[in-house]
């Protein structure tokens, strides 16, 4: 899949950075005045929030729409167009990125100045900066100062242990029956072989072994049944044991701050889907790939072979997900293209 690649996946650990200030609003998504790249036959257009098709497929590339304009590709070079098709900057450039309101240069006592849309671009004597208008700035100096980090303490050694081979385990815990009245308390591991144990949140980590993966809820080794939310309680001459079930082909992941973690986005029976951190399905198992963009509920889907668009996740609330009783979850997904 070719695609603009240069929209950063941005990783939310409760960090705040001046690269990321950025002032949009995230339920653009909802608006159906807002208009999503499609792929058909070798070239990209743009289609409607229902997936009417509004600017005919004529790019070489595409990207989402951010601040009223996108970039597109042409005969090899890249330019910015409105909502409309119409151009706003034609293209010339080798590379270019997305506008953000950004903080530029030094015009005030406390270092900073005003906010303004600039993006870099290349025409291939090196990166420089423009403003909206297409207008190149000459003196750029951004701030990328990271603050209020709270480093995230893994839990795995709570409920893990290695093997000499290399290989991991899950340790739990579950009561004996020994009596009608009384119980005691006891610590077994799985004997599983593990290849990975990646920990997900404080309740959940994801498990991979011979290439297939599990997610793994940590209450179960407290002792807990998740179903049923209680302890596990057997007779005393059985033997309980934890039985993750290996679903997923495979997995993406990003770097975040570093380090290689894994998304939402899971493969399954060789299609490709959203499910959030316990392991419930956001996104049905149907498309052949999917990207995620930016940090706002857009994805990229290859949806038939050589055929892209974009979905997005909606999420009901609380009293309309309530009143619903034949439904698993409050996430409604919206394809923005037509089959």
């Amino acid at each position: 899949m070719r695609i603009l690649l240069f929209i950063l996946i941005i990783s939310n650990l409760g960090c705040k950075t001046s690269e990321s200030l950025i002032e949009k609003n995230n339920n653009d998504v909802f608006f159906s005045n807002t208009l999503y790249p499609i792929k058909y036959d070798k070239l990209w257009g743009y289609a409607d929030f229902f997936g009417n098709i509004i600017i005919q497929p004529k790019f070489e590339d595409a990207s989402l729409f951010q601040y009223g304009t996108a970039i597109v590709k042409l005969n090899n070079r890249y330019g910015y167009i409105s909502n409309t098709g119409q151009w706003l900057i034609k293209p010339k450039y080798r590379s270019a990125e997305p506008f953000y309101l950004r903080y530029y240069g030094v015009k005030s006592k406390d270092g900073r100045g005003k906010k303004n849309l600039i993006a870099k671009v290349n025409e291939g004597n090196g990166n420089y900066y423009i403003n909206s208008d297409g207008v190149t700035i000459k003196k750029v100096e951004l701030f990328n100062e990271i603050v209020n980090c709270k480093p995230i303490i893994s839990r795995l050694k709570d409920y893990s242990i290695s093997n000499l081979d290399g290989t991991y385990e899950l340790t739990y815990e579950y009561w004996k029956i020994t009596s009608d009245t009384s119980g005691y308390k006891v610590i077994d591991t799985t004997n599983l072989k593990l290849d990975t144990i990646i920990e997900l949140s404080s309740e959940f980590a994801l498990l991979k072994k011979n290439s297939k993966y599990a997610i793994y809820c940590n209450k179960t080794s407290k002792g807990i049944d998740v179903v049923n939310n209680e302890r596990y309680l057997i007779p005393k001459d059985s033997v309980h044991k934890v039985m993750p079930n290996f679903i997923y082909d495979d997995v993406k992941f990003k770097t975040s701050f570093g380090e290689e973690k894994p998304t939402s986005i899971f493969k399954k029976k060789g299609r490709w889907g959203i499910v959030s951190v316990s392991g419930q399905e956001l996104v049905p198992f149907l498309y052949l790939d999917i990207v995620q963009i930016e940090n706002n509920n857009s994805f990229l889907v290859e949806f038939e072979e050589n055929k892209f668009g974009y979905i997005s996740t909606i999420f009901e609330s609380s009293q309309v997900y309530n009143a619903r009783k034949d439904e698993k979850t409050n996430g409604i997904v919206r394809e923005h293209f037509k089959r």
